[in-house]
């Protein structure tokens, strides 16, 4: 399952550093390598750490759930990607990202819509 998610944290490293501020980019990329580490806790708390210095920003609260998801802690993730969705309801990472876990969470529900 860390597999995953750390793809998904590297291409959120790759396409979203042009959107965080300067003043805390240097944090973020330390988070995201405390991550390819796979040091998820750590690389929580620094993300978290940035969220309540400079306010929620989409990114954060999507590599938040990812490291949430790596730790096991399903059903905290699932609540990052829902509200990161409600700040920017047309996020196709954060979409594609939640859609993954309720796979995980939810097999049976998902497998009975399909039919």
């Amino acid at each position: 399952m860390r597999a995953i998610p750390l793809m998904i944290l590297f291409l959120n490293t790759l396409f979203f550093p042009a959107c965080q501020p300067r003043h805390f980019r240097s944090e973020a990329e330390f988070a995201s390598r405390l991550a390819a580490l796979e040091l998820w806790q750590e690389a929580y708390d620094r993300w978290e750490s940035i969220s309540k210095k400079h306010g929620k920003e989409v990114y954060l609260l999507n590599n938040m759930a990812v490291a949430l998801e790596a730790l096991g802690r399903l059903e905290e993730a699932a609540d990052l990607y829902k509200e990161a969705l409600e700040m920017e309801p047309g996020n196709q990472q954060v979409k594609s990202n939640q859609l993954r876990l309720n796979r995980i969470i939810n097999p049976e529900e998902l497998k009975g819509a399909g039919r």
